[in-house]
């Protein structure tokens, strides 16, 4: 198996390795107003129109937000071994 095999499988629900489909990945900020995580395609994205909203709102506190407003979440990653 490729060295980033692993990424593209999945365990089903008898416990057997399964292989992807597809992968939808989406970018996590913040909410400047509440702090709250936003995940942006669920806040953003319209799956019937495939377009995505200019304006939307915060699902925690309801302030009304533009990707311009978001501040990007960042996960630190630290690596052992290298």
């Amino acid at each position: 198996m490729p060295k980033w095999g692993w990424m593209y499988e999945t365990i089903d629900k008898d416990g057997k390795k399964r292989p992807l489909d597809y992968v939808v990945w989406s970018e996590v900020f913040t909410c400047p107003s509440c702090a709250a995580p936003i995940v942006f395609y669920d806040a953003a994205y319209n799956t019937k129109t495939g377009a995505v909203a200019e304006s939307f709102r915060c699902e925690s506190c309801g302030a009304e937000l533009s990707k311009k407003r978001l501040e990007r979440r960042t996960t630190p990653v630290r690596h052992v071994g290298r």
